[in-house]
């Protein structure tokens, strides 16, 4: 399978200086629901499954996505079932950080 990265320059062999990083595509119709505010980012999947039951009010195996944002902007978490299970995703941001919008 030739697989290539989202700018379809090249594969997707990983990232660094110069290169695209690949992606996790994310199902048709799924929706990306954004948590407000901070989130510790100490909790793993367990913790961040009952934010989204308790604080949400949705079912983290529904194959949404829940995005959430550490107190700084620097790191976030995605939360997502794939179907098969849970999945936690991490990106530390290292140039800059995620504002969170004021209204």
């Amino acid at each position: 399978m030739n697989r290539r990265c989202f700018d379809g320059i090249g594969t997707d062999e990983g990232a660094g200086e110069g290169q695209a990083a690949a992606m996790i595509l994310k199902p048709s119709g799924a929706r990306v629901w954004l948590a407000a505010g901070h989130t510790d980012m100490r909790k793993g999947f367990d913790g961040l499954a009952l934010l989204v039951q308790e604080t949400l009010k949705r079912d983290p195996h529904s194959g949404q996505l829940f995005v959430f944002r550490g107190r700084r902007g620097g790191l976030i978490k995605v939360l997502w079932h794939d179907g098969q299970g849970l999945c936690l995703f991490a990106k530390r941001l290292e140039r800059g950080f995620a504002r969170a919008r004021r209204s």
